[in-house]
């Protein structure tokens, strides 16, 4: 064997000690592998335990929390809006709350409804009804004058009157009718009636009201220049209060059975003379 090949051997033996050497390192290096995997499997075990057992108390949790509402929801009718036989809603109040809030009225929101439906129904009675016309004549300053009357029934009271077509067009006011003028600053006239009163209590409550109001009040009188077949007072002022003219105010009442017509007037004093005749006009025509 020559020097060389001596040479040789000892590289190889070198080359497989190392290679055993490699052998020994790759078995150890598999160990370490093994025994990390190991570990690593035990790692994912407890970490999964923890998972179900967090898993588990938020189920058991929630079942806790939501218990009391499913048997709530289980504890109530099957239809909370019971309805009655004729199909409108019922709802029951508990005795301790009031009945108003459940839309249950009052006596006093009874009466009250009452009232209201009385004055309602009294207001829709009151109504004026056209009869007709005719012509008539009648002295203005001193000059005799032909105009036209038109003819009125004043409803649910039956009262007839006449009335000049200067003051025709009218209006129903409350309980009342009211007649005017186009221009109704001008001059208007009223008629309403005082169920079961006497002319002596409406005239003595007007006339209180005039001396507060007016100046120059007359005294109370009997229309004793009025052809009437009914008795009477009346009573005129003078109200000054306007910012542009003073009108003449003023009032008769008539005793018809047990109730009391009241015709209430007013009107520019510049226009006295020629609604002074018709006013008085409409006062005679007066028939129950």
């Amino acid at each position: 064997m020559t020097r060389n090949d001596d040479e040789l051997m000892e590289r190889l033996k070198k080359m497989k000690v190392k290679q055993t050497l490699d052998s020994e390192k790759k078995e150890l290096m598999k160990m370490k592998i093994q025994k990390h995997a190991r570990k690593k499997q035990r790692t994912a075990k407890r970490r999964s335990w923890f998972v179900w057992l967090a898993a588990s108390a938020i189920i058991l949790i929630s079942g806790v929390l939501l218990y009391p509402v499913i048997i709530d929801d289980t504890a109530l009718p099957s239809d909370e809006n019971q309805q009655s036989d004729s199909g409108e809603h019922v709802t029951e109040p508990s005795p301790n709350q009031d009945p108003d809030a459940y839309g249950g009225a009052s006596d006093s929101d009874s009466s009250t409804d009452e009232e209201d439906n009385e004055e309602s129904e009294e207001s829709e009675d009151i109504r004026v009804e056209e009869l007709g016309e005719e012509s008539y004549e009648l002295m203005v300053e001193g000059m005799e004058e032909t105009s036209t009357l038109y003819q009125f029934r004043f409803e649910p009271y039956g009262i007839e009157y006449e009335i000049d077509e200067l003051l025709r067009s009218y209006t129903i006011v409350e309980d009342s009718v009211q007649h005017h003028l186009e221009d109704t600053d001008g001059a208007s006239i009223r008629l309403s009636v005082k169920e079961n009163n006497s002319i002596e209590e409406v005239a003595e409550k007007l006339a209180e009201d005039y001396h507060e109001k007016y100046e120059d009040v007359s005294e109370m009188e009997q229309p004793e220049d009025v052809d009437s077949p009914y008795s009477g007072l009346r009573q005129s002022a003078l109200d000054t209060s306007g910012n542009e003219f003073d009108s003449f105010v003023g009032y008769y009442v008539f005793q018809v059975e047990k109730d009391v017509v009241l015709i209430e007037y007013e009107y520019m004093v510049e226009a006295g003379d020629g609604i002074g005749p018709r006013l008085q006009a409409l006062v005679e025509s007066l028939e129950v």
